[in-house]
């Protein structure tokens, strides 16, 4: 059991059900019924926000067990036809298609995956399409706000 399974691996969401502060004031920049991709999505908090919208949400995660969650989450919430999860480790991943926005939300991962992610995010953004990225600089190293202390894991 990788890392993110054994930390999704409990009835609680481990970050809770409410959507990121940051996507929901971005909302905005994406257009209705916009096709969207989610790296990193883990148990679907921000998966489930945007379906609920309207958006058709195509998931990543390495965590089976977090996107089960997400699956069964939105199968409650009847929007099971808006969102296709999908186990992948990102800088291995192929993103499947094209898309209006891409979202990473405080989606860490060292600077070789995260440049083959990036790269990814060029050519399979649609055309005045949308990324929305949050993620961690150097200045959160030694504040103990949570995310990775190492450099390597961090955007600079």
């Amino acid at each position: 059991m990788n890392f993110w399974d054994s930390r999704f691996n409990s009835p609680e969401f481990a970050y809770g059900q409410a959507p990121n502060d940051f996507l929901v004031q971005s909302i905005q920049y994406i257009k209705p019924q916009a096709r969207i991709l989610s790296l990193g999505e883990g148990e679907g908090r921000n998966a489930i926000y945007l379906a609920k919208h309207g958006f058709q949400v195509d998931c990543v995660d390495m965590s089976q067990v977090g996107l089960n969650k997400l699956n069964q989450w939105a199968e409650k919430e009847g929007l099971s036809h808006l969102i296709k999860t999908f186990v992948g480790v990102l800088g291995e991943f192929e993103f499947p298609g094209e898309y209006d926005a891409i979202v990473s939300i405080w989606c860490h991962m060292p600077q070789e995956p995260r440049f083959r992610v990036h790269q990814q995010v060029t050519k399979h953004l649609k055309v005045g399409g949308v990324y929305i990225l949050e993620a961690y600089t150097p200045s959160n190293i030694g504040r103990k706000t949570g995310g990775p202390q190492e450099p390597a894991m961090i955007l600079d």
